[in-house]
């Protein structure tokens, strides 16, 4: 029996992968796609973490997302 968490991990990497995924390839056909996505990332990620919710799987699914896309 797999744990629950680590099936909500697994499926946060999937989603930031697959999220990454799209980026890139939107990305090759516009070249200020990625970096404008970052930049919108990043706002959102402080927004999240700073409106006190609970929202500690979406903060890491962003942070994932961000690395993903790195140079």
């Amino acid at each position: 029996m797999s744990d629950h968490k680590d099936d909500q991990a697994q499926t946060r990497l999937a989603l930031a992968a697959l999220t990454a995924c799209i980026a890139q390839t939107l990305g090759e056909q516009d070249t200020t796609f990625v970096p404008r996505l970052r930049a919108n990332l990043e706002k959102t990620y402080y927004h999240l973490r700073d409106s006190g919710t609970d929202a500690l799987g979406t903060l890491e699914t962003i942070r994932n997302v961000e690395e993903l896309l790195k140079p």
